[in-house]
């Protein structure tokens, strides 16, 4: 149990031994809204594990509506004597200038013909100060429990905890969780544009980042919800074309494809560009006045290659050459990576040279920008029938697809399947790129 040490962790823990009990209310709400509602079946048979009712009915179906208490069901993955589900009701409150995110954890037991029993612990409190500081109170968890469950330790009380997301997640991808409607919100938060929807993101990094981030403000109230998604998970990528961002505001100027505009922006600015024109920061035809400064941006690349004997062309051949040996290195644990699915065929990129090539043969700016460069990128290269169809963007650090793109920076009709493969992989390149970090370290 780690003691609070700074005036601040001091304060939050005596704020937290103030905040006054989850209710009763709250564990209703939390057993209602917090899961699925469950079915398993014997034989011919389905039984209800929210009423406990049993009745006949056709087991190819993968819902069914229980007769008896008339809710929708879905079957239960666990089939054993008893079964289990978790989830988590997160209850948004204050106390003095503190925004407050409080979280129940939920275990709810299924046995055939009887009706579910809950236990319920909180689990952790998130302190956000006004300035965006978090301070976190949690519970001890077991990590030799954690492949089953959590593992949150019974026995233990809060206590203030080094910042680590499983304290302050909403979203977990093996538990469904829920939110409580009646929400206390400090009114730093309502003056930059917080009114009650996360938009599919962290609340604690939501709220952090709209705190400390007048920019993050800014697109939240001029309702620009893909671009405050974009900046709340990557601020760098908002803050690095703030200048060229406010002429499109004043422009009324819509960016159909970030990604795109971004690399477009990055070249304009290799060519010295003035990118504080709106001719050139919004142009009429995004798409192909990106193709056309990535081709003149290639033909340069082509002529520095054969022009050698400048000193400014001879750095630039360094640094790839530099790359040519480092990439490989970096990229070793992954050579053996790959998902098989019908015809689709999809492996790691482990050169610099393979990327060139890819990047010549899809007409994109993976190579021209730069792409092998970053190391937190995992670059994917996705075959059908062993043509390339696809390059594929990983952020290590979050563990999430950036993007995917084809022919013409374009996605393809195998877009949506392959990136169904690669999310369903996810876990496997997590693995990966832990024994990449130790080969490095």
């Amino acid at each position: 149990m780690a003691k609070p040490c700074t005036k601040l962790e001091k304060r939050v823990f005596e704020l937290s031994q103030k905040l006054p009990a989850l209710t009763e209310k709250h564990e209703l709400y939390g057993n209602k809204h917090g899961f699925y509602n469950y079915y398993d079946t014997s034989y011919s048979s389905i039984c209800c594990l929210e009423c406990g009712h049993k009745w006949k009915a056709d087991l190819d179906k993968a819902r069914h509506d229980c007769p008896e208490c008339g809710l929708k069901l879905r079957e239960i993955s666990d089939h054993k004597t008893w079964m289990r589900a978790q989830a988590y009701l997160m209850v948004i409150d204050r106390i003095e200038e503190f925004q407050v995110l409080r979280y129940l954890y939920i275990n709810k037991w299924m046995r055939k013909g009887q009706s579910p029993r809950y236990d319920h612990q909180e689990v952790s409190q998130v302190f956000i100060r006004p300035d965006g500081k978090v301070t976190i109170m949690g519970g001890d968890r077991n990590p030799f429990g954690a492949h089953y469950s959590p593992g949150w330790k019974y026995d233990s009380d809060l206590s203030i905890k080094k910042h680590n997301n499983c304290f302050y997640q909403n979203k977990y991808t093996e538990h469904y969780s829920a939110l409580y409607p009646n929400k206390k919100i400090i009114p730093e938060l309502k003056r930059n544009g917080f009114k009650s929807s996360f938009y599919n993101m962290n609340p604690t990094e939501m709220m952090q980042g709209l705190l400390k981030s007048p920019m993050l403000e800014t697109l939240l109230k001029r309702g620009n919800k893909k671009l405050f998604q974009k900046g709340v998970k990557y601020m760098s990528s908002i803050e690095d074309y703030w200048d060229e961002l406010k002429i499109t505001f004043r422009k009324n100027y819509v960016i159909e494809d970030y990604g795109i505009w971004t690399d477009y922006i990055d070249m304009l600015r290799d060519n010295n560009k003035d990118t504080r024109n709106p001719k050139y920061v919004c142009p009429d035809d995004l798409s192909a006045a990106h193709n056309y400064w990535m081709q003149k941006k290639q033909k340069e690349l082509a002529i520095q290659r054969s022009m050698d004997k400048k000193e400014q062309i001879k750095r630039a051949k360094e640094k790839v050459g530099e790359w040519k040996i480092k990439y490989p290195e970096i990229r070793k644990a992954f050579l053996d990576f790959s998902i098989k699915h019908d015809h689709i065929t999809i492996e790691v990129i482990t050169s610099v040279e393979q990327l060139e090539e890819e990047a010549t043969l899809l007409e994109h700016c993976a190579f021209v920008n730069a792409y092998y460069s970053k190391e937190e990128s995992l670059l994917l290269s996705a075959r059908v029938d062993g043509t390339v169809i696809e390059t594929i963007e990983i952020n290590l650090r979050r563990m999430e697809i950036v993007q995917n793109r084809g022919w013409d920076n374009k996605v393809t009709a195998y877009g949506p399947k392959i990136i169904k493969l690669v999310e369903k992989n996810l876990p496997k390149i997590r693995k990966l790129h832990k024994k990449q970090l130790k080969l490095s370290a």
